[in-house]
Formats: C-alpha cells, structure tokens, sequence
C-alpha cells in the first residue's frame, strides 16, 4: 500500500472514532442568537437535494441572550418550546453552535505514525497549553485534515475547545423541550457551509466572494474562493444596534422598535435621522474588514459581496454598499441551491431565508 493510501486510512479510522454517531433520519438546526430562536429542519427529496420540511422564528426577550450567552435560561427554552411548536417539527435532535468568541481554533501537526490515542493525547496536551482555562472545564474535539504539506511525515489535525460549561447551558434549555443536543458547531463552519447555498464557484483562482452576514449583534465577514472559506472575521455590531436608537428616539418598547424596524411606520425624519447613520456606520465596518483581508491576501480580488443576516433585508442597502465600495453586492438567495416542501410558502421562506442561515448551515451540519 503506498504512502497516500496509508494516510487517508489513518485519516478515516481516526474520524470514524472520533466523530461516530447513530444513524439519524433528520437533524433540527437550532440558531439562538440575541433577538429571536430560529428552526430549520432540511431532508434530502429524491432528486437529491436539500429540501426546507418546515421552518420558524420566535422573537426573544429583550437580555435573554447577551454578548452570545444565554442569560435567561428560562425565557430561552420558553422560546425553544414555541419555535419547535410553531414549526410542528417531531424531530429531536438537534444542532447548535457556539459563537467564535467561546472557541479556541487551531490547527496542530502530529506524527502520521501515532495511534488514535496517542494522537488524542498529543491533542490534549497540546491545546491545555494554549487554554485560559483547565483542560477538565472544556470541552475539545479534533479531525484530521490530512498530510502536512510541509512535513510529509506529519499530518494537520484541527483542534476546536469551547468552556464546556456554554455547552452544558445549551444542553439543558434543549432539554427542558424535549431534545436532544446531538452536534455543537462552530458559527464559522455552520456558516460556511450555508453559504454554498448562496454562492457559486468563483471564476478562477485568484477570483473570490465575500460572504457578510449581519446579525442582531454581530457581522461575519468571510471570504470564500471556490468551496473554501480562506478567510474569516468577525465584528461586534449589528441591527441590535439600530433597534436600541428606534427604541429610545422614538420612545417605543424593545419589541415595538424591533417590529418597527421590520414593517416601517416611524416618522418622516427616520430614514435621515436613524437608518442613514446606521448604514454609513456598518458601511464603515465593512470596509475595513476588506482592507484587512487585502493587507493579508495580496493575489486574491473579492469580485462580489453577498449580503445575508436579518439586517441585510434594510432598504437599499446592497445598493448603497456597492455605490460606497465600488463592488457589486446583492442579497443572497437561498432558493438557489434549496427546494422548499409544498406545505411551506416559498415566497415567505425566501424573504426570511437571508436572516436563516446560520440555522440552514446548523441543519447541513450532518452533511460535512
């Protein structure tokens, strides 16, 4: 047997150890993000392809969800009890994910001729190193992503460790609906693979995407070239941001601001007053994730921006960022690469598709 066969079969024990779970015949994708629960659950139809069975948002109380961590247990699984019985789903497993800011991301390089658990051990000591916390207080898991290219006698094993206390947290607001926490993703890599149902391939190799996905609190800005993310970052702020000024200019409650926000019906000097400042500011913030990434990636040219998160749906918005930035932006479709169930209104789902893809990427999540 030659040498790459001998790795790939290494490769495949190790993950066939490390991440074996039992055959299941859907998985929900459950997004808890600071404003709203979020539920998709995805088949596969038989032409093969990615089907949306049933979908649903409830909005969340204002603090229930701070900075990515879950405040008010109660309130959250009271939200997961009625986003699960508004979708009338009767799955029970489940994928969530935990934000960047909880995870330790790194990629570490191992002997090609350890065991599986020597390679567990090596991971184990490698990443206490790097941890703020005890090793016993996370939790960690890795995958072998195949020979070093540059040791062919080693190969690259990414390794991700999150507090296992915000796994546990999450564990139990599932459980008190019924379900069974069976996959914690990272945001990143759920996003990920949900953009592919946004974008296509690029046209050649030094062509690229960028995927920015504006969240209630966050923008991640990633970049993709081909089916690979080759960059990614994240950035506090968000439509939380534009619903607290609603809020308090206007004098209105937190859920009234947010719904005005979403269906209009403020005054005449909101557009000048609260939207133009809020645009300019997320503008800015987009810009300058642009400048970093070509500070550091010299040969690849971003030829789009896709836009997707809730606040992307804002007004003339993909407009005014490429008049603003000089390059095309639209707002993704997440129809281009999904069927929806007959049970379901497309048009409803496509307006609501851009604000669901962190839940889309967390339903794929048996698909990577």
């Amino acid at each position: 047997m030659d040498r790459k066969k001998i790795i790939a079969k290494i490769t495949a024990l190790l993950n066939a150890l490390l991440f074996r779970t039992p055959s299941r015949t859907a998985l929900l994708g459950i997004d808890i993000s600071s404003s709203a629960v979020k539920l998709v659950e995805l088949h596969v139809n038989q032409k093969g392809h990615f089907e949306v069975v049933t979908y649903a948002v409830v909005p969340l109380p204002e603090g229930a969800v701070r900075d990515h961590e879950i405040a008010d247990e109660r309130a959250v699984a009271n939200a997961i009890n009625a986003v699960l019985e508004k979708s009338g789903s009767t799955c029970s497993d489940v994928s969530v994910a935990m934000a960047g800011s909880f995870v330790l991301n790194t990629i570490i390089s191992v002997p090609v001729v350890l065991s599986p658990l020597e390679v567990e051990s090596r991971v184990q000591a490698d990443i206490e190193a790097m941890l703020p916390y005890a090793l016993e207080q996370a939790s960690v898991d890795f995958i072998i992503l195949g020979e070093n290219p540059a040791l062919p006698d080693e190969l690259l094993v990414q390794v991700v460790a999150c507090p296992k206390e915000q796994v546990e947290l999450r564990q139990s607001v599932l459980q008190s609906a019924g379900l069974d926490l069976r996959i914690v993703d990272v945001e990143s890599f759920a996003l990920g693979r949900a953009y592919g149902l946004l974008i296509g391939e690029a046209a050649d190799d030094n062509q690229a995407h960028a995927v920015i996905d504006i969240g209630a609190s966050q923008i991640t800005f990633a970049v993709i070239s081909g089916k690979s993310i080759i960059y990614s970052t994240e950035t506090a702020f968000g439509g939380k941001q534009l619903t607290e000024e609603i809020q308090q200019h206007y004098n209105l409650s937190w859920s009234d601001a947010g719904r005005a926000k979403r269906k209009g019906g403020l005054s005449d000097d909101y557009g000048q007053v609260m939207l133009e400042p809020f645009k300019h500011s997320l503008i800015k913030h987009i810009d300058k994730a642009m400048k970093i990434f070509y500070s550091s990636s010299e040969s690849i040219v971003i030829s789009k921006l896709v836009l997707s998160g809730g606040v992307s749906k804002l007004d003339g918005l993909a407009d005014d960022i490429a008049s603003a930035l000089s390059i095309p932006a639209e707002v993704g479709d997440v129809l281009k690469h999904l069927t929806v169930n007959n049970a379901i209104d497309a048009n409803s789902f496509a307006d609501e598709g851009p604000a669901m893809m962190l839940a889309l990427g967390l339903a794929l999540s048996e698909s990577r």
